[in-house]
């Protein structure tokens, strides 16, 4: 047994010597195995990484707004380069009327400048319309009865123009005509385009202006079938977006809306109704024949998307205000105490931007007119009384007033008598009677009340 043990322990390490012989390095190697590693780490070491970029983060899809309309995606007449003197006021979208013998459609309205003779050649050739003897007759149409109308193709479907010939001037509920045609041009349009429509369409009402009924007047419940949009750009006030809704009861329906949405007119006979919601403008037809109910709402504004709208907890209506959009005011009256504040805010587009708050009101007597400029910062003072009146500057950015018009003395005797006291600066004891009355009066100063929304 111990023979059996040497031997192979002798072999082993016999192996064992010729190993690490093989491997054990020779002087030099080792040297330069002891120099190596510093110099593979100098050549080897890994860059300093550049910075990350931050990722950019991707926008917020924007709400389709009612202008939107005339853009590519839903417009078949954009890529057209109408002649000069033709101008896009308006644009709609219907869908398909059978009862019409009418297809999804999309239209235009334009006024157009020129001769009509030469305007009804030019429609004619854009909707295919060839016939030398047809467009003959077209022109005259549009001569001898002020008007036309067209049948063609267009983009591989029907199409139809509508031309009335017009004086310059005239304003119609849509547009200021020109001297030449108004036209309306419309074009049947494939599913494609058509369902694009239809989601923009349903983008474009409020449920939340319909109050408890919003549920049951939903898209889900909405007819794709029976919808339509209107879209103003003159008069964008007259932007109408209407859709059906197929609802369970609509006479049922018809009673909770009388409560829920508090009508400012119902006619139960003809089962209509209109009501308000902030700007949009709301009107409800029901038919109770076939349960469906027919919305037509009116955003007020073509350029704002009303389908989360809400109403501000405070505005300026709230608070006793009346806004006039045609003439880009909101006013705030107390006839019998003579006191009228009017607001008048660039973005509501007055025709005679020269004061921006008037305040119109008496004290001891005494007539108080206030005017604030905006752009440059100022407000405009003047006491009257009888025949007399004085008057005074007050800059709001540096809290100086001026010396007062007509003179001093004038100026003393007005101001102190409508102030009641001729103590301290009269000038501001005056602001001070405007300035109060809208802190008491609204619960804010009239910084904050210039700049409240309207609903």
């Amino acid at each position: 047994m111990k023979r059996l043990l040497k031997k192979p322990l002798a072999l082993i390490a016999a192996c064992w010597f010729l190993f690490v012989a093989a491997c054990a390095p020779t002087a030099a190697q080792s040297a330069a195995q002891t120099e190596a590693p510093a110099v593979a780490a100098e050549e080897t070491a890994a860059p300093t990484p550049e910075p990350t970029a931050e990722p950019t983060p991707t926008p917020e899809p924007k709400a389709p707004v009612p202008i939107d309309l005339l853009s590519e995606a839903y417009n078949p007449f954009d890529g057209v380069a109408f002649p000069d003197g033709y101008t896009i006021y308006a644009a709609r979208f219907d869908t398909a009327d059978a009862g019409k013998g009418l297809g999804d459609r999309y239209g235009i309205y334009m006024t157009a400048a020129g001769d009509p003779a030469e305007i009804v050649r030019y429609i004619a050739g854009l909707l295919d319309v060839q016939d030398a003897v047809m467009i003959a007759g077209y022109e005259d149409s549009i001569a001898q009865n002020w008007g036309v109308d067209i049948e063609g193709a267009y983009g591989g479907g029907y199409a139809r123009a509508q031309i009335k010939q017009t004086e310059a001037g005239y304003e119609t509920d849509e547009c200021t005509d020109v001297a030449g045609c108004r036209v309306e041009l419309s074009a049947d349009i494939d599913a494609e385009r058509t369902a694009l429509c239809t989601d923009f369409v349903l983008q474009n009402y409020s449920p939340a202006a319909l109050g408890d009924l919003a549920d049951r007047l939903s898209t889900d419940a909405a007819r794709r079938d029976m919808l339509g949009i209107y879209v103003n750009l003159q008069k964008p006030g007259r932007t109408a977006v209407s859709v059906a809704f197929s609802v369970d009861d609509a006479s049922a329906l018809e009673g909770e809306a009388v409560t829920a949405l508090q009508p400012n007119w119902h006619d139960e006979e003809q089962a209509r109704m209109n009501a308000v919601f902030g700007p949009i403008g709301t009107e409800l037809r029901f038919d109770a024949g076939s349960n469906i109910v027919y919305l037509t709402q009116y955003p007020g504004d073509n350029t704002v998307s009303v389908k989360a709208y809400a109403l501000s907890d405070v505005s300026l209506t709230k608070l006793g205000f009346q806004f006039y959009p045609n003439d880009g005011l909101c006013m705030y009256e107390q006839k019998e105490n003579g006191i009228e504040i009017a607001l008048a805010r660039p973005e509501w587009h007055r025709a005679a931007e020269d004061w921006n708050i008037e305040f119109l009101g008496r004290s001891n007597g005494y007539d108080l007119g206030m005017w604030y400029m905006e752009s440059i910062g100022m407000f405009h003072i003047s006491v009257t009384k009888g025949s007399a009146s004085a008057s005074c500057d007050y800059n709001v950015n540096t809290g100086e007033f001026s010396d007062g018009w007509p003179d001093q003395e004038t100026m003393l005797s007005l101001f102190g008598g409508a102030a009641g006291s001729a103590e301290g600066d009269v000038r501001a004891a005056v602001f001070a009677l405007f300035t109060d009355l809208v802190q008491q009066r609204f619960g804010v100063d009239w910084q904050t009340l210039y700049a409240l929304p309207v609903w």
